[in-house]
């Protein structure tokens, strides 16, 4: 939306010993969702006033002119599907790629793994005014019944193919700077924690 190039979002576990299986879109009953709340316009000054009448029968009027209205958001709701794609990087099986996996895991540790997930954004147009946006990903497992177990969600910055190209080590067609991608998602952006 911003201009930058989309190469999705990778999910990885900051907590360690937590493994998390949640549910990819192969599963067919949950597949990851994002919702994405965009203004469909630019601000606008306005003017509420409101008249009311004594109880001597004098009218009065009051009026503020600070306010600013934003047009009707409209929600745009992405799924991977034919155009999006989700995928799963292990550091145990590091030439191995779970494209097609109906789960994917998340844990940290000594042999951390990574969900990957890319949605096509096309449909909200360049320079749009984002609102709110909220990544849904169902999870089948939870090895820690801690409730406050910390997950980093930041984004992509290479590209990768699902079922081929998105697995630990690079050279089946993903573009990894460094074996683990580690250099492939932006930690200067976007670092958010969000709690499983």
């Amino acid at each position: 939306v911003n201009g930058q190039p989309n190469h999705g979002i990778l999910m990885r576990s900051l907590a360690e010993g937590v493994h998390a299986e949640y549910l990819a879109r192969e599963d067919g009953t949950s597949p990851p969702r994002l919702e994405v709340d965009v203004g469909s316009g630019p601000a606008s000054p306005l003017t509420i006033k409101a008249k009311g009448e004594l109880a001597n029968g004098v009218g009065r009027t009051l009026s503020d002119k600070i306010a600013t209205a934003y047009q009707p958001l409209t929600s745009v709701v992405f799924q991977p599907g034919s155009e999006g794609k989700d995928g799963g990087v292990r550091s145990a099986q590091s030439t191995d790629n779970f494209g097609v996996a109906k789960e994917i895991t998340v844990s940290g540790g000594a042999d951390p793994e990574h969900l990957l997930i890319q949605f096509p954004t096309d449909r909200i147009p360049g320079g749009s005014r984002i609102v709110s946006a909220r990544l849904e990903v169902y999870i089948n497992w939870l090895s820690s019944s801690d409730p406050a177990a910390e997950f980093s969600v930041p984004r992509m910055t290479e590209s990768w193919t699902e079922g081929s190209g998105d697995s630990w080590n690079p050279g089946d067609g993903a573009n990894w700077s460094t074996s683990d991608g580690s250099q492939n998602w932006d930690w200067t952006t976007n670092h958010d924690s969000s709690t499983a």
